[in-house]
């Protein structure tokens, strides 16, 4: 089972086109694609286990997964880009390993804390807490793609606005956490009014304990979607080490509260751990460090939902405003 899943990793590279899509600011194609693919798969995930098949058959879907986004993406690549082709450059592949290494170190380290729950969880508890947390962790995901859609999708467009107006790109960073922000709290309504409710139905007895889990971990989701503008402006900024650092002492935190919860409460005690590790690696570590300030200072106003919204509709209104009155210039020049 595990060399099927981690076979479907083999396939990913093929996915290499979506950074074209990305730079053109076009990437809604493969995100519709990965979309449709993403809940498809999904729906066979659910139903498999209700059919009475086993967990291999659950992970031949991951590499089913894999191989469709990969030839779907090609597909449209090949569709709407027929005439480039790839070069291969020495000097490029040597320039973009280089700036790729701080970038490995940082996911890396990201990874020790988002994972290290299930590891001691079977160590500490049982292996029944670690189906319950995996599958808790696993309904609760699968809502969040959008968030990293959205942040790919805009990526291109705020870059551009860093390089040529900082006033404009600081208003537009916020805006876009100000959306990101509000579809985390829509996410987080949805995983603790309908999955939570309906995660012991679909899963059965035996997960009862998946409903508080679902809830604490879908409480979370706002943090996530603070860390899509992090995740930019780490990146823009060059602050690798503080990410390092920041991401290694979550995994502390994380691993001293497993300790304290793990043994007595299972995976509600793993769910609230990975809520605290989030919780430092997004907000408050963030607001701690010096180098990293300014981007709490920028993020902290797109956390109220209510004066968020109202931005945004104000916003909007303007540019109809915009949009308007030139189309009544363009009518007035062209009569």
């Amino acid at each position: 089972m595990v060399m099927v899943i981690a076979g479907s990793a083999l396939l990913r590279p093929l996915q290499v086109v979506d950074a074209w899509f990305i730079m053109n600011q076009d990437s809604r194609r493969v995100v519709i694609i990965r979309v449709a693919v993403l809940f498809v798969l999904a729906a066979f995930r659910i139903s498999l286990p209700l059919l009475g098949y086993g967990v291999v058959a659950v992970a031949w879907t991951y590499m089913i997964e894999a191989f469709l986004a990969s030839v779907g993406s090609y597909i449209a690549y090949r569709r709407y880009n027929k005439g480039y082709e790839w070069v291969v450059s020495r000097a490029r592949v040597a320039s973009v390993a280089r700036e790729f290494v701080p970038l490995l170190l940082m996911s890396s380290t990201a990874l020790i804390y988002q994972r290290l729950g299930q590891v001691m969880l079977a160590w500490l508890s049982d292996l029944d807490q670690v189906g319950i947390y995996a599958a808790s962790a696993s309904l609760v995901d699968a809502p969040k793609f959008p968030l990293i859609a959205l942040a790919v999708s805009a990526t291109p467009r705020l870059l551009a606005l860093k390089q040529t107006d900082p006033v404009r790109f600081r208003e537009a960073l916020q805006d876009f956490a100000r959306f990101v922000n509000l579809f985390g709290y829509a996410v987080t309504i949805g995983l603790v009014v309908v999955f939570a409710p309906l995660a012991p139905l679909i899963l059965g007895k035996a997960y009862a304990d998946a409903t508080v889990v679902i809830i604490i971990l879908g409480v979370s989701t706002p943090l996530i979607a603070l860390g899509a503008s992090l995740q930019l402006l780490t990146n823009w900024e060059k602050l690798y080490r503080q990410a390092v650092v920041r991401n290694l002492s979550g995994a502390l935190i994380s691993v001293a509260l497993n300790f304290a919860l793990m043994p007595r409460y299972g995976a509600v005690g793993g769910a609230i751990s990975t809520f605290c590790a989030l919780l430092w690696v997004y907000v408050i570590g963030v607001a701690l460090d010096k180098k990293t300030r300014f981007i709490f200072d920028i993020t902290l106003p797109t956390l109220e939902p209510i004066g968020s919204t109202k931005v945004l509709l104000a916003r909007r209104r303007k540019r109809k405003e915009e949009q308007a009155l030139l189309r009544e210039m363009n009518d007035f020049y062209s009569a």
